[in-house]
């Protein structure tokens, strides 16, 4: 049985600003692999989301072409998924969440 994937706010404004960046300076061929590659890290993690914990009760999984982790808590009970932050490995990692 699968996962429910949901988003905090704080994880959708990180998206957005992703895409947003990398349609604006890069290219819109890039921003929408970007939200690919996003979409195949969340299919993995909707089928298994007990990856590696990272700190807290908080979990992190890579995306694989870009430089971002998903930060997110399980819910067992629920049989969900909370991503609260698609967070840039690029920046500033005292920022991380």
């Amino acid at each position: 049985m699968l996962f429910e994937i949901y988003f905090t706010p704080t994880a959708e404004n990180h998206i957005l600003e992703a895409h947003k960046y990398y349609s604006e300076n890069v290219s819109d061929r890039i921003a929408e692999k970007f939200y690919l590659d996003l979409q195949n890290a969340l299919d993995i993690i909707e089928i298994n989301p007990f990856f590696q914990i990272r700190t807290k009760n908080y979990r992190a999984y890579p995306l694989r072409k870009f430089p971002f982790l998903i930060f997110y808590e399980v819910l067992e009970e629920k049989r969900a998924v909370k991503v609260l932050s698609v967070f840039n490995t690029s920046k500033n990692p005292s920022n991380w969440p």
